[in-house]
């Protein structure tokens, strides 16, 4: 089987919309989807959900597929024990993806782990609560140092951050947060705990700031990958 992809392996490609902009498609992505995804579709309670859901994996079946030259309807996707897809066909493309409320982002490179997360900032959080439970001590000594207009941007960039490098990772939430700990201000981190799987020095972090009002990052083993953001409305109109 060929593994000829239209990601070049210096690259890694980054796509990022509002969901509301494909909801005109979303019978088109039911029907791309495994029975499998159609299950897990049916057992959200609420519809919006639902929706979401549907209208994710279809895109990302969608832009799989353009990348590997394949119909997304034949995808075959596998998990990770942490619940990450991957495609068992095709190894050297690795992918990962994100939404909050309708923003989704989607990251693929060759042959290189890489985890992205997006978060809205929502004015109502608990940032200090939630950053004195999650995250380590160092860290949330940091964050009450800051004004109050400056605490939630700063815990919205650290929270994805730590997403998007333990996605990266393949452990999601199984390994705490509070054992990654990033340095105020810089993408630098390091590990309160050993863990041969992240080694501080192979990962770049990059902020990425696609959206008003949503904080993004994006986790990549290596230093050598360049970021290309495009547009999703190119593949709406060769896609449906």
């Amino acid at each position: 089987m060929t593994q000829e992809t239209s990601v070049s392996e210096n690259t890694v490609r980054i796509w990022h919309l509002s969901l509301r902009d494909a909801l005109l498609h979303k019978d088109y992505f039911w029907l791309l989807l495994s029975e499998n995804e159609k299950n897990r579709a049916n057992r959200f309670r609420f519809a919006r959900d639902r929706g979401r859901f549907v209208l994710a994996r279809g895109i990302l079946r969608c832009l799989a597929g353009q990348l590997l030259g394949q119909s997304p309807e034949a995808l075959r996707f596998s998990y990770t024990d942490s619940g990450k897809p991957f495609l068992r066909d095709y190894p050297r493309l690795q992918f990962n993806l994100s939404h909050s409320r309708d923003r989704v982002v989607y990251a693929f490179t060759l042959d290189t782990a890489v985890g992205v997360d997006i978060e809205y900032k929502d004015p109502q959080c608990d940032v200090e609560g939630i950053a004195q439970r999650f995250f380590a001590a160092q860290e949330f000594a940091a964050l009450q140092k800051l004004r109050d207009a400056e605490k939630g941007t700063a815990f919205f960039k650290l929270w994805v951050r730590k997403e998007a490098l333990l996605k990266a990772s393949g452990y999601g939430f199984s390994w705490p947060l509070t054992k990654i700990v990033f340095r105020p201000d810089q993408h630098s981190f390091r590990l309160s705990a050993s863990n041969r799987e992240i080694q501080p020095l192979e990962w770049t972090l990059h902020a990425l700031n696609l959206v008003e009002n949503f904080a993004a990052a994006l986790a990549i083993r290596t230093h050598s990958k360049r970021l290309e953001i495009r547009s999703f409305s190119e593949l709406l109109s060769t896609t449906t």
